[in-house]
């Protein structure tokens, strides 16, 4: 009813732009409606027919026991749940056993350094530092607050040191 309302609106010019308007609103329409009662008719269809096995049944003592191991352990799922932890080893198992190859030859019981025939390099004769003369080391320390007459240096503002030059050195 609604459709048909659409097509004669869309139509009124007669073009072939408002026939194909036409024709996709009809088949958006019809495809909603028939997707409504595909889903509204499908649970009615599930319940008509029971699905059961077609073959005779035969009953056995057989349980079907499903178990998943990992990292945790092993996990029996069925009528009765169990669990076995991973180091779980059943009765009577036996870890393979592992042969070491035999050692080739006698130990070395007693360690002996490698000898050393090498010659220590030459010592070097101690040289003294050169000294400062006073008048040099007076000067300097009139003219900076922070001069060390060890080092020969003063600090400035800005966190260094320098070497101080006098007329007296």
């Amino acid at each position: 009813m609604i459709s048909l309302y659409i097509l004669e609106n869309a139509v009124v010019g007669k073009s072939r732009r408002g026939w194909k308007v036409a024709m996709i609103v009809f088949a958006r329409i019809t495809l909603v409606c028939v997707s409504l009662l595909v889903l509204l008719l499908s649970p009615l269809a599930a319940n008509a027919v029971p699905l059961g096995s077609i073959g005779p049944q035969v009953h056995s003592d057989i349980v079907k026991v499903q178990t998943l191991c990992d990292y945790r352990g092993c996990f029996g799922f069925g009528p009765r749940q169990t669990y076995r932890p991973p180091t779980y080893r059943p009765p009577g198992y036996q870890p393979p056993v592992y042969y070491r190859p035999r050692a080739t030859g006698t130990p070395n019981l007693i360690y002996q350094p490698p000898t050393t025939t090498s010659v220590p390099p030459p010592v070097r004769p101690a040289t003294r530092a050169p000294t400062l003369s006073r008048q040099h080391v007076q000067w300097c320390r009139g003219k900076y607050r922070s001069y060390d007459p060890t080092t020969n240096r003063y600090r400035t503002f800005r966190g260094g040191s320098l070497v101080c030059y006098s007329p007296y050195r």
